[in-house]
């Protein structure tokens, strides 16, 4: 997990150094919308707040995603919250409270893959926009994009899985009897 919270830390940092290192050779005009195919149907002058919302938005939700949202759940665990969705809730809670942190680390783990991949997705479209406004690229690649957010719902997937599995094992090495 440590490993991924440095990779979730370099890809903040990293798309937050391309946004500021394009900004000042961006174009007179930049692509600000594209279609499903990735051509862009919107132009408009770059300004500090269109090119850096979007970069500034998905860069507090690395922050939130890979860092406190997996502190928060694993909390939860400890202090056993009426907040914590998870399945069999009072067999869980019955649970010492290493085993309800170990069953939580899927989400941690999850979350964080969740926050590096918003990074680098936004990375892309940051590099690609610049690509496109400065006339190297006619459109975004809709495979580079829709690769990403296929891997997004991929690992939304996984992380819900592997987490219910979790908790099912732990209830079930547990030997506490089922409700």
């Amino acid at each position: 997990m440590k490993i991924l919270r440095v990779l979730v830390a370099l890809a903040i940092a990293g798309q937050v150094a391309t946004a500021i290192a394009l900004f000042s050779e961006l174009p007179e005009q930049i692509p600000v919308h594209f279609d499903a195919g990735g051509k862009p149907d919107r132009w408009a002058r770059p300004d500090a707040i269109e090119w850096f919302f979007i970069p500034g938005l998905l860069a507090v939700a690395g922050i939130v995603c890979g860092f406190l949202l997996p502190a928060w759940t694993v909390g939860m665990a400890r202090r056993k919250s009426p907040w914590l969705n998870v399945p069999d809730r009072e067999r869980f809670y019955a649970l010492s409270e290493a085993a309800r942190v170990a069953a939580m680390r899927p989400v941690a783990i999850g979350l964080a893959a969740i926050a590096l991949e918003l990074q680098v997705l936004i990375a892309f479209l940051l590099v690609g926009t610049f690509r496109v406004a400065a006339g190297s690229w006619d459109r975004l690649p809709p495979l580079g994009i829709y690769g990403l957010i296929g891997l997004l719902l991929v690992t939304a997937t996984v992380l819900a899985i592997a987490s219910s599995r979790a908790v099912k094992r732990a209830l079930n090495e547990s030997g506490a009897p089922t409700a």
